[in-house]
């Protein structure tokens, strides 16, 4: 089996999906379940507008089918009393040979239950391999108190694994100073920065636009006092799900993005001949790619010892703004305000980081960007 990603080429009714993952057998022919699954899931059901959610559905299946061939399973058979099913089985080999972590393998089981799911409502199958079992899970929904009434009932298949909560990792002030002073390359300081001052993603910061970079004596209409406001815009970048969103950029960074756009990458966008709209350029002009990001943070953690992530910064951006909001007497609801900055699609997913707000002791919190600032301007000097 091979998973393919489609080029524009791929048309439905005459509209091209560049990106669209596809699952060729071993002759090199589509696999026709899985494809019009993922035609009816990613494309009409307008919900899933992300390239990125897209592959990750295609190689969710693709790793499913390869099991199910490999083993010279039957995907389709009922299940039976006594005997695990196909799904049990590549659930309990996805865990205990291939040692994947729970909350890896639970995203791949409920791509595969969509799957069945979808099947089932198409007939192509008599029935699903699993059962729906109800959940309940906790609301809270006020600014730093838990509310302890009202769960809320979920159903979930019953295949899915208990997921251990993972604890977040942000950076401390000394680790971010030792970052910093560990980096000579001004691009690899800004591509800390940027994420550390703003907690956009990895995949959102690399394809960041030259155009969103102004200067800092520019006086726009609308910009917060400390801050310029950005509006990200999928068609320019890229962003998880595809929303556009705002971002408030510390006036500081801008100054240095605007610097290092006008003198360092020049330099380097001379060496590319296709004129890459991207802030960021390698030594050769390129855009940063996913890997060449992953080797600029590894070298990072190599010299300060100890892992250094773009997913940690942006951890460590919405601990210490949720922070700083509190102690400022923010008169908005801090969790929408940083829920919008992150772009999270529930405000449930930002109340994780309430937990680290109130267990570290608020007399060694200190606001986030008054810190970071003085941090660069004392490495930079």
């Amino acid at each position: 089996m091979r998973l393919v990603l489609s080029d524009n080429s791929f048309r439905i009714n005459g509209i091209p999906y560049d990106g669209f993952p596809i699952i060729l057998d071993d002759d090199l022919k589509i696999v026709e379940d899985t494809h019009w699954f993922l035609i009816d899931h990613c494309i009409k059901r307008g919900r899933v507008n992300s390239k990125g959610s897209w592959h990750r559905y295609g190689k969710d299946l693709y790793d499913f089918f390869g099991f199910v061939i490999t083993n010279d399973f039957n995907w389709k058979a009922e299940r039976r009393v006594g005997v695990p099913s196909v799904v049990e089985s590549y659930r309990d080999w996805s865990l205990n040979e291939c040692g994947l972590k729970s909350s890896t393998i639970n995203q791949r089981l409920r791509t595969i239950v969509l799957f069945y799911r979808w099947a089932l409502k198409n007939r192509i199958i008599r029935s699903v391999p699993f059962e729906s079992e109800a959940v309940f899970v906790r609301k809270h929904n006020h600014f730093f108190q838990h509310i302890d009434s009202n769960a809320n009932r979920s159903e979930s298949a019953d295949i899915l694994l208990t997921e251990k909560q993972e604890p977040i990792q942000f950076l401390t002030q000394d680790q971010v100073k030792a970052c910093l002073n560990a980096i000579d390359n001004p691009t690899h300081r800004l591509l800390l920065r940027l994420p550390l001052q703003t907690g956009l993603r990895s995949e959102e910061f690399r394809t960041f636009p030259l155009s969103y970079v102004v200067s800092p004596t520019s006086n726009l209409d609308g910009q917060l006092s400390n801050h310029n406001v950005v509006l990200c815009r999928p068609e320019e970048m890229r962003l998880k799900g595809s929303k556009p969103r705002k971002i408030h950029i510390p006036r500081l960074l801008m100054g240095d993005l605007w610097e290092y756009s006008v003198l360092e990458r020049v330099k380097r966008f001379k060496l590319n001949k296709s004129l890459p709209g991207e802030l960021f350029l390698t030594r050769v002009g390129n855009p940063y790619s996913a890997s060449a990001i992953k080797r600029v943070y590894q070298t990072v953690s190599d010299k300060v010892g100890f892992r250094v992530t773009p997913h940690m910064l942006r951890h460590t951006y919405a601990t210490y703004t949720l922070h700083g909001l509190r102690e400022r007497g923010y008169k908005g609801d801090a969790l929408l305000y940083l829920r919008d900055r992150l772009g999270h699609s529930s405000v449930t997913t930002t109340q994780r980081y309430l937990h680290l707000v109130e267990e570290i002791d608020a007399d060694l919190m200190i606001v986030f960007e008054e810190e970071v600032n003085a941090l660069f301007m004392e490495v930079e000097a």
